[in-house]
């Protein structure tokens, strides 16, 4: 519960997470443990998922970028932690987002992961 709050307090600062009254679907929300030990927030979006309507999308892959570089070319990797949580959806969304947590309701105010809309 400690490591649960720790990271919820860290999304409210940094305005992924807001706490609200407005609360239409409230969803099961826990840590899950990563390989390195640390802990994830899931937000679990099944309830969601299911009643919204999911438009599929096609992203090129390994197979595609193989044929795209040459001998010599330089490629990096980036960790861009949280940052599909700092893309804002609309508000009119945000109520079917909700969870609780120690008696306080709060919402998603960036995109969740989890969620089929999600890139």
């Amino acid at each position: 519960m400690q490591e649960f709050n720790k990271q919820l307090q860290e999304e409210i600062r940094s305005g992924i997470v807001i706490e609200t009254d407005d609360v239409k679907v409230y969803n099961p929300t826990f840590l899950v443990k990563r390989a390195d030990g640390r802990f994830r927030k899931i937000l679990d979006c099944r309830m969601i998922n299911a009643i919204t309507r999911q438009k599929r999308f096609k992203m090129d892959g390994q197979e595609q970028l193989r044929h795209l570089i040459r001998q010599g070319d330089f490629a990096i990797t980036i960790d861009l932690k949280d940052a599909l949580h700092y893309i804002k959806f609309s508000h009119a969304l945000r109520p079917f987002f909700g969870f609780s947590f120690l008696g306080d309701t709060y919402t998603q105010a960036g995109l969740p992961f989890g969620w089929h809309k999600s890139p």
